[in-house]
């Protein structure tokens, strides 16, 4: 009996689907039907869903074009070292691509050996990746279709050394960060667009807002999974052990709208995007010093 292009669709969704599933220590998932339904009547539909957001960033190729410099004279790279006297010794190239806000890209900031590492013992606890904080967190792949882990400082000396390295970088107390959490974005992967930081003023923890991000691409990604912030019309490209740093809050302390971004789709059959992210927040206590600790949005 011939096949119609329908049905012919429908079985390859599915198969992805599995393949994607089962895939490269992801952990096994039942396949469920309500999953392949979301797929199949509109497959990368997440892309205009009923979101102007979503609508600019495709209407106006931002996940799709192929990023480049901006004309700005204000961009620049050179090599970093800030205040670190360890910087000295080993300096970081840093590259400037955003100046208001400002985003800075660290080139080379992790090693292959660290990734090798951070993969090894993430793989085990990788689950589905929720929206939200907390108790109130829950899975939407319509949202935020990816796996991700928690890895701590105090588990692998190339976690405690990645943490110090962007202690040294970003200027910031890592005292106050979260810990370690690595992501994992198979074919059609996404993040859509979102703050990092509390925007509507319901987040209670008691180290304050999220006030600055550490975007870390452990691997080469050759299609899609670009990283773009649409109310600045700008796509970064992963590029394999690089950081992408931002701060979320403005030196108020309010929120900064600039800052939203998104993950676009890991595009082809078999590909995958792996992150490593740091959240920053405001305050914290150094129990080894006995001291509280804060951090703050430079001039």
């Amino acid at each position: 009996m011939a096949m119609d292009s329908n049905s012919a669709v429908v079985i390859f969704l599915i198969g992805l689907f599995v393949w994607d599933k089962y895939n490269k220590g992801s952990e096994k998932a039942e396949l469920v039907s309500q999953d392949i339904l979301d797929l199949v009547p509109d497959w990368k539909g997440w892309k205009t869903k009923g979101d102007n957001v979503l609508t600019t960033l495709w209407n106006g190729d931002l996940c799709k074009k192929e990023p480049a410099l901006l004309e700005d004279s204000r961009l620049k790279c050179w090599w970093h070292t800030g205040h670190s006297s360890f910087l000295l010794l080993g300096p970081l190239k840093k590259e400037v691509v955003s100046v208001f806000p400002r985003i800075v890209i660290f080139h080379d900031f992790i090693t292959e050996d660290e990734v090798d590492t951070i993969k090894m013992l993430a793989i085990p606890k990788l689950h589905a990746a929720g929206v939200g904080e907390g108790d109130e967190a829950r899975v939407d792949k319509g949202v935020r279709d990816a796996k991700h882990a928690w890895l701590l400082a105090q588990d692998n000396p190339a976690i405690w050394a990645i943490q110090q390295r962007t202690q040294e970088a970003t200027g910031l107390n890592m005292v106050t960060s979260e810990a370690l959490q690595v992501g994992r974005y198979g074919v059609g992967g996404h993040y859509k667009p979102h703050f990092d930081h509390d925007h509507l003023g319901t987040d209670v923890n008691p180290q304050g807002n999220r006030i600055a991000t550490i975007l870390m691409y452990m691997e080469k990604v050759d299609n899609g999974g670009f990283t773009v912030f649409p109310e600045l019309n700008l796509a970064i490209r992963p590029q394999p052990r690089s950081a992408v740093f931002w701060y979320n809050l403005r030196r108020s302390r309010a929120g900064d709208p600039r800052t939203l971004h998104a993950a676009c789709p890991v595009e082809g059959v078999g590909k995958e995007k792996w992150v490593i992210n740091y959240w920053v927040r405001e305050r914290g206590e150094d129990t080894a010093r006995n001291v509280s600790v804060m951090n703050y949005v430079p001039l």
